[in-house]
Protein backbone atom coordinates (compact mmCIF):
# COMPACT_ATOMS: atom_id res chain seq x y z
CA UNK A 1 0.00 0.00 0.00
CA UNK A 2 1.34 3.16 -1.01
CA UNK A 3 0.55 5.28 1.75
CA UNK A 4 -0.08 2.65 4.98
CA UNK A 5 -0.92 6.31 7.05
CA UNK A 6 -3.21 7.25 4.95
CA UNK A 7 -5.18 4.12 4.31
CA UNK A 8 -5.09 3.97 8.23
CA UNK A 9 -6.88 7.27 8.82
CA UNK A 10 -9.16 6.10 6.78
CA UNK A 11 -10.09 3.29 8.36
CA UNK A 12 -10.46 4.56 11.77
CA UNK A 13 -12.98 7.54 10.41
CA UNK A 14 -15.08 4.87 8.66
CA UNK A 15 -15.14 1.98 11.75
CA UNK A 16 -16.31 4.90 13.59
CA UNK A 17 -18.96 6.35 11.26
CA UNK A 18 -20.25 2.46 9.72
CA UNK A 19 -18.40 -0.89 10.76
CA UNK A 20 -20.11 -2.55 7.77
CA UNK A 21 -18.49 0.36 5.39
CA UNK A 22 -15.19 -0.44 7.06
CA UNK A 23 -15.24 -4.18 6.28
CA UNK A 24 -16.49 -3.66 2.29
CA UNK A 25 -13.50 -1.00 2.12
CA UNK A 26 -11.34 -3.26 4.45
CA UNK A 27 -11.50 -6.08 1.43
CA UNK A 28 -11.71 -4.19 -1.53
CA UNK A 29 -8.61 -2.10 -1.54
CA UNK A 30 -6.78 -3.75 2.02
CA UNK A 31 -6.86 -6.99 1.14
CA UNK A 32 -8.02 -7.33 -2.37
CA UNK A 33 -5.87 -4.40 -4.24
CA UNK A 34 -2.84 -4.96 -1.85
CA UNK A 35 -2.43 -8.89 -2.82
CA UNK A 36 -2.63 -7.80 -6.40
CA UNK A 37 0.09 -5.48 -5.91
CA UNK A 38 2.02 -8.63 -5.24
CA UNK A 39 1.63 -9.98 -8.67
CA UNK A 40 2.73 -10.18 -11.90
CA UNK A 41 -0.18 -7.99 -14.43
CA UNK A 42 -1.39 -9.96 -17.22
CA UNK A 43 -3.56 -7.48 -19.17
CA UNK A 44 -6.47 -9.71 -17.91
CA UNK A 45 -5.63 -8.65 -14.22
CA UNK A 46 -4.58 -5.35 -15.31
CA UNK A 47 -8.06 -4.51 -16.74
CA UNK A 48 -9.89 -5.90 -13.76
CA UNK A 49 -7.71 -3.77 -11.30
CA UNK A 50 -8.80 -1.08 -13.43
CA UNK A 51 -12.49 -1.53 -12.89
CA UNK A 52 -11.54 -1.75 -8.72
CA UNK A 53 -9.36 1.31 -8.76
CA UNK A 54 -12.35 2.99 -10.73
CA UNK A 55 -14.82 1.62 -7.94
CA UNK A 56 -16.86 -0.01 -11.40
CA UNK A 57 -16.58 -2.72 -9.61
CA UNK A 58 -16.09 -4.27 -6.17
CA UNK A 59 -13.36 -6.31 -5.00
CA UNK A 60 -14.07 -9.48 -2.34
CA UNK A 61 -12.34 -12.21 -1.74
CA UNK A 62 -13.04 -15.88 -1.06
CA UNK A 63 -11.03 -18.21 0.59
CA UNK A 64 -12.99 -20.32 3.76
CA UNK A 65 -15.66 -22.74 2.62
CA UNK A 66 -18.16 -24.04 4.45
CA UNK A 67 -18.07 -27.59 5.44
CA UNK A 68 -14.01 -27.36 7.62
CA UNK A 69 -12.16 -25.09 9.24
CA UNK A 70 -8.29 -24.06 8.12
CA UNK A 71 -9.58 -24.14 4.42
CA UNK A 72 -7.45 -21.20 2.94
CA UNK A 73 -4.66 -23.07 2.61
CA UNK A 74 -6.26 -26.46 1.66
CA UNK A 75 -9.35 -25.77 -0.67
CA UNK A 76 -11.39 -28.22 -1.87
CA UNK A 77 -12.92 -25.79 -4.67
CA UNK A 78 -10.79 -26.54 -7.61
CA UNK A 79 -9.59 -25.22 -10.87
CA UNK A 80 -8.57 -28.30 -13.19
CA UNK A 81 -6.34 -27.27 -16.32
CA UNK A 82 -7.66 -27.86 -19.54
CA UNK A 83 -4.48 -28.48 -21.74
CA UNK A 84 -6.37 -28.38 -24.78
CA UNK A 85 -7.71 -24.64 -24.20
CA UNK A 86 -5.02 -23.58 -21.82
CA UNK A 87 -7.53 -22.38 -19.43
CA UNK A 88 -8.96 -23.81 -16.02
CA UNK A 89 -12.47 -25.16 -15.12
CA UNK A 90 -13.59 -23.63 -11.54
CA UNK A 91 -15.32 -26.26 -9.72
CA UNK A 92 -17.67 -26.52 -6.28
CA UNK A 93 -17.12 -30.47 -5.65
CA UNK A 94 -19.74 -30.89 -2.66
CA UNK A 95 -21.93 -28.27 -0.68
CA UNK A 96 -19.30 -28.37 2.21
CA UNK A 97 -16.55 -26.75 -0.56
CA UNK A 98 -18.85 -23.52 -1.32
CA UNK A 99 -17.42 -20.69 -0.42
CA UNK A 100 -18.73 -19.06 2.97
CA UNK A 101 -19.25 -15.62 4.07
CA UNK A 102 -17.81 -13.16 0.61
CA UNK A 103 -20.00 -10.06 0.07
CA UNK A 104 -21.55 -11.47 -3.28
CA UNK A 105 -25.22 -11.23 -2.51
CA UNK A 106 -26.65 -7.59 -3.30
CA UNK A 107 -28.24 -7.74 -6.78
CA UNK A 108 -26.89 -5.02 -9.29
CA UNK A 109 -23.53 -4.52 -8.04
CA UNK A 110 -20.44 -5.99 -10.37
CA UNK A 111 -18.44 -8.09 -7.98
CA UNK A 112 -14.57 -9.32 -8.73
CA UNK A 113 -12.86 -12.33 -6.50
CA UNK A 114 -9.92 -13.27 -5.47
CA UNK A 115 -11.14 -17.06 -5.34
CA UNK A 116 -8.68 -19.55 -3.85
CA UNK A 117 -8.57 -23.04 -5.23
CA UNK A 118 -6.78 -26.03 -5.70
CA UNK A 119 -5.44 -25.89 -9.08
CA UNK A 120 -5.53 -29.81 -10.31
CA UNK A 121 -3.27 -31.58 -13.69
CA UNK A 122 -5.77 -34.31 -14.07
CA UNK A 123 -5.84 -36.17 -10.90
CA UNK A 124 -2.79 -34.53 -9.28
CA UNK A 125 -3.80 -31.65 -6.56
CA UNK A 126 -0.58 -29.10 -6.89
CA UNK A 127 -1.69 -26.65 -4.62
CA UNK A 128 -3.86 -24.19 -3.23
CA UNK A 129 -3.88 -20.76 -5.46
CA UNK A 130 -5.54 -17.55 -6.06
CA UNK A 131 -7.93 -16.56 -9.17
CA UNK A 132 -9.26 -13.61 -10.18
CA UNK A 133 -12.88 -14.19 -11.21
CA UNK A 134 -16.17 -12.11 -11.99
CA UNK A 135 -18.82 -13.25 -9.57
CA UNK A 136 -21.59 -10.89 -10.60
CA UNK A 137 -22.20 -7.88 -12.90
CA UNK A 138 -25.11 -5.27 -13.43
CA UNK A 139 -27.59 -8.16 -14.68
CA UNK A 140 -26.88 -10.60 -11.85
CA UNK A 141 -24.63 -13.47 -10.83
CA UNK A 142 -22.06 -14.77 -13.75
CA UNK A 143 -22.32 -17.71 -15.74
CA UNK A 144 -21.40 -20.84 -14.03
CA UNK A 145 -21.52 -19.06 -10.59
CA UNK A 146 -24.15 -19.27 -7.91
CA UNK A 147 -24.69 -17.39 -5.16
CA UNK A 148 -27.23 -17.47 -1.88
CA UNK A 149 -27.26 -15.05 0.49
CA UNK A 150 -27.26 -15.58 4.13
CA UNK A 151 -29.29 -12.77 5.85
CA UNK A 152 -28.31 -10.60 8.29
CA UNK A 153 -24.84 -10.42 10.13
CA UNK A 154 -25.63 -7.35 13.13
CA UNK A 155 -23.39 -4.44 13.23
CA UNK A 156 -21.15 -5.58 10.11
CA UNK A 157 -23.60 -6.70 8.20
CA UNK A 158 -22.66 -7.03 4.16
CA UNK A 159 -24.48 -8.74 1.53
CA UNK A 160 -22.61 -12.53 3.19
CA UNK A 161 -23.21 -15.29 0.36
CA UNK A 162 -22.46 -18.94 -0.03
CA UNK A 163 -20.96 -19.19 -3.64
CA UNK A 164 -20.42 -21.95 -5.74
CA UNK A 165 -18.94 -22.95 -9.03
CA UNK A 166 -20.22 -25.04 -11.94
CA UNK A 167 -17.22 -25.23 -14.40
CA UNK A 168 -16.72 -21.46 -14.40
CA UNK A 169 -14.38 -21.03 -17.33
CA UNK A 170 -11.07 -19.30 -15.97
CA UNK A 171 -8.48 -18.15 -18.90
CA UNK A 172 -5.35 -18.90 -17.78
CA UNK A 173 -4.50 -15.20 -17.23
CA UNK A 174 -6.80 -14.94 -14.37
CA UNK A 175 -3.88 -17.34 -12.40
CA UNK A 176 -2.49 -15.11 -9.87
CA UNK A 177 -0.09 -18.37 -9.73
CA UNK A 178 3.45 -16.43 -8.51
CA UNK A 179 6.13 -18.70 -9.89
CA UNK A 180 4.01 -21.28 -11.04
CA UNK A 181 3.53 -22.64 -14.48
CA UNK A 182 2.16 -25.25 -16.64
CA UNK A 183 4.67 -26.08 -19.50
CA UNK A 184 4.42 -26.70 -23.23
CA UNK A 185 2.95 -29.98 -23.01
CA UNK A 186 0.69 -29.54 -19.72
CA UNK A 187 2.81 -30.89 -16.87
CA UNK A 188 2.87 -28.35 -13.25
CA UNK A 189 5.94 -26.59 -12.48
CA UNK A 190 6.41 -24.19 -9.38
CA UNK A 191 10.02 -23.67 -8.04
CA UNK A 192 8.82 -22.51 -4.83
CA UNK A 193 7.68 -26.06 -3.78
CA UNK A 194 6.54 -25.55 -0.04
CA UNK A 195 2.86 -25.18 -0.47
CA UNK A 196 2.48 -22.78 3.37
CA UNK A 197 4.97 -20.42 1.82
CA UNK A 198 3.25 -20.10 -1.55
CA UNK A 199 0.06 -19.64 -0.22
CA UNK A 200 1.28 -16.76 2.50
CA UNK A 201 2.18 -15.07 -0.38
CA UNK A 202 -0.82 -15.51 -1.97
CA UNK A 203 -2.49 -13.42 0.59
CA UNK A 204 -0.35 -10.66 1.30
CA UNK A 205 -2.71 -8.02 0.81
CA UNK A 206 -4.37 -8.78 4.55
CA UNK A 207 -1.19 -7.31 6.27
CA UNK A 208 -3.25 -4.49 5.40
CA UNK A 209 -6.30 -5.26 7.16
CA UNK A 210 -4.72 -6.36 9.94
CA UNK A 211 -3.19 -2.79 10.10
CA UNK A 212 -6.48 -1.37 9.37
CA UNK A 213 -8.08 -3.30 11.69
CA UNK A 214 -6.03 -2.49 15.05
CA UNK A 215 -6.32 1.31 14.06
CA UNK A 216 -10.01 0.97 13.76
CA UNK A 217 -10.09 -1.37 16.87
CA UNK A 218 -8.35 2.26 18.83
CA UNK A 219 -10.91 4.47 17.07
CA UNK A 220 -13.97 2.52 18.62
CA UNK A 221 -12.88 1.73 21.80
CA UNK A 222 -12.21 5.36 21.94
CA UNK A 223 -15.43 6.19 20.77
CA UNK A 224 -17.33 3.80 22.91
CA UNK A 225 -15.15 5.82 26.15
CA UNK A 226 -16.40 9.53 24.97
CA UNK A 227 -19.91 8.48 24.17
CA UNK A 228 -20.35 6.53 27.63
CA UNK A 229 -18.88 9.86 29.11
CA UNK A 230 -20.63 12.33 27.51
CA UNK A 231 -23.78 10.37 28.92
CA UNK A 232 -22.94 9.90 32.59
CA UNK A 233 -22.06 13.52 32.78
CA UNK A 234 -25.62 14.68 32.34
CA UNK A 235 -27.81 11.77 33.45
CA UNK A 236 -28.62 12.61 36.47
CA UNK A 237 -30.53 9.97 38.76
CA UNK A 238 -32.71 10.84 42.43
CA UNK A 239 -32.10 7.71 44.71
CA UNK A 240 -32.22 6.56 48.51
CA UNK A 241 -28.36 7.62 48.54
CA UNK A 242 -28.68 11.18 47.79
CA UNK A 243 -30.72 13.58 45.66
CA UNK A 244 -31.12 14.34 41.80
CA UNK A 245 -27.00 13.72 41.25
CA UNK A 246 -25.23 12.75 37.77
CA UNK A 247 -24.61 9.35 37.85
CA UNK A 248 -20.77 9.90 37.45
CA UNK A 249 -20.94 10.52 41.35
CA UNK A 250 -21.28 6.87 41.86
CA UNK A 251 -18.26 5.13 42.40
CA UNK A 252 -19.04 1.72 40.29
CA UNK A 253 -19.86 4.56 37.32
CA UNK A 254 -16.70 5.65 37.58
CA UNK A 255 -14.87 2.46 38.12
CA UNK A 256 -16.57 1.44 34.29
CA UNK A 257 -15.70 4.69 33.26
CA UNK A 258 -12.11 5.19 33.97
CA UNK A 259 -11.65 1.61 33.74
CA UNK A 260 -12.64 2.04 29.90
CA UNK A 261 -11.02 5.29 29.21
CA UNK A 262 -7.74 3.33 30.66
CA UNK A 263 -8.02 0.32 27.91
CA UNK A 264 -8.67 3.14 25.71
CA UNK A 265 -5.74 5.01 26.12
CA UNK A 266 -3.35 1.46 26.50
CA UNK A 267 -4.90 0.56 23.29
CA UNK A 268 -4.25 4.00 21.76
CA UNK A 269 -0.46 3.92 22.45
CA UNK A 270 -0.16 0.40 21.13
CA UNK A 271 -1.53 1.62 17.57
CA UNK A 272 0.28 4.05 17.44
CA UNK A 273 3.62 2.43 18.00
CA UNK A 274 2.07 -0.48 15.48
CA UNK A 275 1.23 1.74 12.99
CA UNK A 276 4.84 4.32 13.17
CA UNK A 277 6.40 0.59 12.45
CA UNK A 278 8.00 0.14 15.91
CA UNK A 279 8.54 -2.86 17.45
CA UNK A 280 5.89 -3.75 20.11
CA UNK A 281 7.42 -7.27 21.48
CA UNK A 282 10.76 -7.44 22.92
CA UNK A 283 12.25 -10.84 20.96
CA UNK A 284 11.75 -12.33 17.99
CA UNK A 285 9.83 -15.31 19.25
CA UNK A 286 6.67 -13.14 19.54
CA UNK A 287 6.57 -11.59 16.64
CA UNK A 288 7.98 -10.37 13.34
CA UNK A 289 8.54 -12.37 10.18
CA UNK A 290 9.25 -15.53 9.09
CA UNK A 291 7.39 -18.25 10.84
CA UNK A 292 9.07 -20.76 12.10
CA UNK A 293 5.87 -22.54 12.66
CA UNK A 294 2.03 -22.15 11.29
CA UNK A 295 0.06 -25.07 11.91
CA UNK A 296 -3.00 -23.51 13.24
CA UNK A 297 -3.18 -19.94 10.88
CA UNK A 298 -0.89 -20.07 7.83
CA UNK A 299 -1.67 -16.05 7.21
CA UNK A 300 0.30 -15.57 10.84
CA UNK A 301 3.68 -16.06 8.60
CA UNK A 302 3.07 -12.89 7.13
CA UNK A 303 3.90 -10.39 10.28
CA UNK A 304 3.50 -12.69 13.55
CA UNK A 305 4.08 -9.04 15.29
CA UNK A 306 0.71 -7.61 13.44
CA UNK A 307 -1.17 -10.40 13.89
CA UNK A 308 -1.25 -10.90 17.35
CA UNK A 309 -1.80 -7.17 17.82
CA UNK A 310 -4.67 -7.64 16.15
CA UNK A 311 -5.87 -10.31 18.10
CA UNK A 312 -5.16 -8.43 21.39
CA UNK A 313 -6.75 -5.17 19.94
CA UNK A 314 -10.27 -6.53 18.80
CA UNK A 315 -10.35 -8.25 22.54
CA UNK A 316 -9.38 -4.78 23.98
CA UNK A 317 -12.00 -3.10 21.89
CA UNK A 318 -14.51 -5.66 22.93
CA UNK A 319 -14.06 -5.33 26.87
CA UNK A 320 -14.53 -1.37 26.64
CA UNK A 321 -17.26 -1.35 24.47
CA UNK A 322 -19.16 -3.82 26.54
CA UNK A 323 -18.34 -2.28 29.67
CA UNK A 324 -19.55 1.31 28.30
CA UNK A 325 -23.01 -0.60 26.83
CA UNK A 326 -23.63 -2.01 30.05
CA UNK A 327 -23.23 0.92 32.19
CA UNK A 328 -25.27 3.10 29.41
CA UNK A 329 -28.37 0.51 30.50
CA UNK A 330 -31.10 1.16 28.07
CA UNK A 331 -29.75 3.83 26.40
CA UNK A 332 -26.50 1.47 25.58
CA UNK A 333 -29.11 -1.00 23.43
CA UNK A 334 -30.01 2.00 21.05
CA UNK A 335 -28.60 1.67 18.08
CA UNK A 336 -28.20 5.32 17.28
CA UNK A 337 -25.96 5.91 20.36
CA UNK A 338 -23.72 3.83 18.55
CA UNK A 339 -22.60 1.48 21.74
CA UNK A 340 -24.00 -2.07 19.75
CA UNK A 341 -22.05 -1.23 16.52
CA UNK A 342 -18.95 -0.80 17.99
CA UNK A 343 -19.24 -3.78 20.40
CA UNK A 344 -20.70 -5.85 17.14
CA UNK A 345 -17.60 -4.79 14.93
CA UNK A 346 -14.88 -6.08 17.85
CA UNK A 347 -16.87 -9.41 17.95
CA UNK A 348 -16.66 -9.29 14.13
CA UNK A 349 -12.86 -8.51 13.91
CA UNK A 350 -11.82 -11.13 16.24
CA UNK A 351 -12.90 -13.29 13.18
CA UNK A 352 -12.16 -10.89 10.44
CA UNK A 353 -8.49 -11.44 8.69
CA UNK A 354 -8.01 -14.86 10.88
CA UNK A 355 -9.32 -16.32 13.47
CA UNK A 356 -8.00 -14.81 17.03
CA UNK A 357 -7.80 -18.34 18.90
CA UNK A 358 -5.82 -19.87 15.85
CA UNK A 359 -3.33 -16.33 15.93
CA UNK A 360 -3.02 -17.06 19.58
CA UNK A 361 -2.12 -20.45 19.14
CA UNK A 362 0.27 -20.39 16.44
CA UNK A 363 2.14 -17.44 18.40
CA UNK A 364 2.23 -19.75 21.67
CA UNK A 365 3.40 -22.51 19.38
CA UNK A 366 6.39 -20.40 17.47
CA UNK A 367 7.61 -19.50 21.27
CA UNK A 368 8.10 -22.54 22.96
CA UNK A 369 9.85 -23.90 19.33
CA UNK A 370 11.84 -20.94 19.27
CA UNK A 371 13.09 -21.27 23.05
CA UNK A 372 12.43 -18.25 25.41
CA UNK A 373 14.81 -15.35 23.98
CA UNK A 374 14.38 -13.20 26.98
CA UNK A 375 15.92 -13.24 30.29
CA UNK A 376 14.09 -14.43 33.47
CA UNK A 377 12.56 -11.35 35.39
CA UNK A 378 13.75 -10.60 38.97
CA UNK A 379 11.91 -12.25 41.52
CA UNK A 380 9.60 -10.11 44.01
CA UNK A 381 8.68 -10.72 47.53
CA UNK A 382 5.09 -10.74 48.53
CA UNK A 383 5.51 -8.84 51.32
CA UNK A 384 6.79 -5.74 49.72
CA UNK A 385 2.85 -5.19 50.07
CA UNK A 386 0.22 -2.55 48.94
CA UNK A 387 2.71 0.03 48.21
CA UNK A 388 3.48 -1.36 44.93
CA UNK A 389 -0.53 -0.79 43.72
CA UNK A 390 1.19 3.27 43.26
CA UNK A 391 4.04 1.63 41.09
CA UNK A 392 3.27 1.29 37.38
CA UNK A 393 7.28 -0.35 37.37
CA UNK A 394 6.38 -2.25 40.34
CA UNK A 395 2.86 -4.03 37.79
CA UNK A 396 4.91 -4.26 35.17
CA UNK A 397 7.13 -6.46 36.93
CA UNK A 398 4.19 -8.54 38.04
CA UNK A 399 2.85 -8.73 34.43
CA UNK A 400 6.15 -10.08 33.01
CA UNK A 401 6.33 -12.47 36.11
CA UNK A 402 3.19 -14.19 35.10
CA UNK A 403 4.43 -14.31 31.49
CA UNK A 404 7.58 -15.76 32.45
CA UNK A 405 6.12 -18.56 34.13
CA UNK A 406 3.23 -19.37 31.92
CA UNK A 407 5.75 -20.06 29.47
CA UNK A 408 7.96 -22.28 31.16
CA UNK A 409 4.42 -24.22 32.08
CA UNK A 410 3.52 -24.67 28.92
CA UNK A 411 7.04 -25.61 27.57
CA UNK A 412 7.62 -27.83 30.10
CA UNK A 413 4.26 -29.43 29.63
CA UNK A 414 4.85 -30.02 26.10
CA UNK A 415 8.25 -31.30 26.17
CA UNK A 416 7.25 -33.80 29.06
CA UNK A 417 4.20 -35.07 26.78
CA UNK A 418 6.28 -36.01 23.96
CA UNK A 419 9.23 -37.43 26.04
CA UNK A 420 6.59 -39.45 27.15
CA UNK A 421 5.39 -40.44 23.76
CA UNK A 422 2.05 -38.61 23.22
CA UNK A 423 1.30 -37.43 19.44
CA UNK A 424 2.24 -33.39 18.76
CA UNK A 425 -1.76 -33.57 18.57
CA UNK A 426 -1.93 -34.61 22.08
CA UNK A 427 0.82 -32.98 23.66
CA UNK A 428 -0.60 -29.49 22.28
CA UNK A 429 -4.55 -31.04 23.09
CA UNK A 430 -4.24 -30.39 26.75
CA UNK A 431 -2.49 -27.17 26.82
CA UNK A 432 -4.50 -25.33 24.01
CA UNK A 433 -6.16 -22.94 26.91
CA UNK A 434 -2.87 -22.13 28.45
CA UNK A 435 -1.42 -21.81 25.46
CA UNK A 436 -4.26 -18.54 24.74
CA UNK A 437 -3.49 -18.09 28.39
CA UNK A 438 0.47 -17.23 28.19
CA UNK A 439 -0.37 -14.88 24.92
CA UNK A 440 -2.57 -12.92 26.14
CA UNK A 441 -0.51 -12.81 29.71
CA UNK A 442 2.13 -11.52 26.77
CA UNK A 443 0.13 -9.02 24.99
CA UNK A 444 -0.30 -7.55 28.14
CA UNK A 445 3.50 -7.24 29.08
CA UNK A 446 3.38 -5.18 25.53
CA UNK A 447 0.47 -3.01 26.80
CA UNK A 448 1.88 -1.71 29.86
CA UNK A 449 5.52 -1.38 28.55
CA UNK A 450 3.46 0.78 25.85
CA UNK A 451 1.42 2.67 28.48
CA UNK A 452 4.79 3.38 30.45
CA UNK A 453 6.82 4.95 27.24
CA UNK A 454 3.85 7.21 26.38
CA UNK A 455 4.59 8.49 29.99
CA UNK A 456 8.19 9.10 29.07
CA UNK A 457 7.49 10.82 26.34
CA UNK A 458 4.60 13.10 27.55
CA UNK A 459 5.11 16.77 28.78
CA UNK A 460 4.31 17.51 32.99
CA UNK A 461 1.10 17.65 32.23
CA UNK A 462 0.55 14.98 29.99
CA UNK A 463 2.29 12.78 32.93
CA UNK A 464 0.08 13.49 35.32
CA UNK A 465 -3.06 12.93 33.54
CA UNK A 466 -1.85 9.83 32.29
CA UNK A 467 -0.40 7.85 35.64
CA UNK A 468 -3.88 7.53 37.52
CA UNK A 469 -5.34 6.44 34.27
CA UNK A 470 -1.82 3.65 33.83
CA UNK A 471 -2.00 2.87 37.74
CA UNK A 472 -5.68 1.81 37.57
CA UNK A 473 -5.76 0.30 33.79
CA UNK A 474 -2.49 -2.01 35.16
CA UNK A 475 -4.36 -2.66 38.77
CA UNK A 476 -7.63 -3.93 36.40
CA UNK A 477 -5.45 -6.25 35.34
CA UNK A 478 -3.71 -7.74 38.10
CA UNK A 479 -7.00 -7.59 39.94
CA UNK A 480 -8.34 -10.03 37.56
CA UNK A 481 -5.77 -12.68 37.55
CA UNK A 482 -5.47 -12.01 41.79
CA UNK A 483 -6.24 -15.61 42.31
CA UNK A 484 -3.20 -16.67 40.45
CA UNK A 485 -1.08 -14.12 41.73
CA UNK A 486 -1.82 -15.11 45.26
CA UNK A 487 -1.33 -18.97 44.72
CA UNK A 488 2.37 -18.21 43.00
CA UNK A 489 3.24 -16.27 45.96
CA UNK A 490 3.52 -13.05 44.29
CA UNK A 491 1.31 -11.26 46.11
CA UNK A 492 -0.11 -10.98 49.59
CA UNK A 493 -3.78 -10.55 51.17
CA UNK A 494 -2.90 -6.85 52.00
CA UNK A 495 -1.62 -6.10 48.27
CA UNK A 496 -4.81 -7.05 47.38
CA UNK A 497 -7.49 -5.77 50.00
CA UNK A 498 -6.06 -2.39 49.42
CA UNK A 499 -7.02 -2.25 45.26
CA UNK A 500 -10.00 -0.43 45.89
CA UNK A 501 -8.98 2.32 48.06
CA UNK A 502 -6.18 2.60 45.66
CA UNK A 503 -8.21 2.47 42.73
CA UNK A 504 -11.24 5.51 44.23
CA UNK A 505 -7.14 7.75 44.69
CA UNK A 506 -7.40 7.21 40.96
CA UNK A 507 -11.16 8.08 40.00
CA UNK A 508 -10.96 11.04 42.11
CA UNK A 509 -7.84 12.67 40.72
CA UNK A 510 -9.32 11.83 37.29
CA UNK A 511 -12.88 13.72 37.88
CA UNK A 512 -11.25 17.47 37.53
CA UNK A 513 -9.77 16.88 34.01
CA UNK A 514 -12.13 14.31 32.52
CA UNK A 515 -12.94 17.03 30.00
CA UNK A 516 -9.45 17.24 28.68
CA UNK A 517 -9.00 13.49 28.61
CA UNK A 518 -12.41 12.90 26.65
CA UNK A 519 -11.41 15.54 24.16
CA UNK A 520 -7.41 14.00 24.13
CA UNK A 521 -10.00 11.17 22.94
CA UNK A 522 -9.96 13.24 19.10
CA UNK A 523 -13.56 11.63 18.63
CA UNK A 524 -15.72 13.13 15.88
CA UNK A 525 -18.64 13.32 17.90
CA UNK A 526 -20.23 16.00 15.78
CA UNK A 527 -20.39 12.80 12.97
CA UNK A 528 -21.27 10.24 15.23
CA UNK A 529 -24.25 11.97 16.61
CA UNK A 530 -24.93 9.68 19.13
CA UNK A 531 -28.18 11.69 20.94
CA UNK A 532 -26.75 10.99 24.65
CA UNK A 533 -23.62 12.33 23.62
CA UNK A 534 -25.34 15.91 23.07
CA UNK A 535 -25.04 18.88 25.42
CA UNK A 536 -28.57 18.05 26.73
CA UNK A 537 -29.57 14.39 25.72
CA UNK A 538 -33.01 15.06 26.44
CA UNK A 539 -34.06 17.61 24.26
CA UNK A 540 -31.76 15.30 21.23
CA UNK A 541 -34.76 12.88 21.10
CA UNK A 542 -37.43 14.72 19.34
CA UNK A 543 -40.76 15.30 20.89
CA UNK A 544 -44.08 17.23 20.14
CA UNK A 545 -43.97 20.93 20.06
CA UNK A 546 -46.20 21.17 23.95
CA UNK A 547 -43.42 19.86 25.64
CA UNK A 548 -41.64 22.08 28.03
CA UNK A 549 -37.80 21.67 26.81
CA UNK A 550 -36.87 22.54 30.90
CA UNK A 551 -36.27 18.96 32.45
CA UNK A 552 -34.89 18.20 36.11
CA UNK A 553 -31.96 16.61 34.70
CA UNK A 554 -31.34 19.95 32.66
Amino acid sequence: MADSHRYVTLMEHVAVLDPALFLALGVHYGVCLGTLEHHRRSPYVSKMVAELDEMNAVAVILTTELGHGTSQGASRTLARFDSESGDFLLRTPDVGARKFMANVAAPGIPKIGIVYATVMQDDRACGTYPFLVPIRDHQGACTGVHVVGLGDAGPVSLDHGLVSFDDVRVPYEAWLRGSADFDAVGDFHDPLGDTGERFVRSVAGVENMWLGLIAAAGATARASAAVFARYVQQRKTAGGLAGWVPVMCYRNIQEALFGAMAESYALTFVVNETVHGRRVFRDTGAGGRGQADAKSATWTALNRDLALIKVLATEATGRVAARCRERCGAQGVLLANRLVDYEGFAHAGKAIAGDNQLFLLDAARNIVLAGDLTSAPRERSSERGAADLRDPAALLALARLREHRLLNELGRHVESSLQLGASEFDAWNEVLVLACTLMEARGLVAFLESFSAALETADPDGRRLLLPLQILYSIERVEGFAGWYLSEGLVNNDFLSAIPAVKNECYDLLLPSLEVLVHALDVPENLIQAPIMAEDYVTAFPGPAFLSTNHPGK
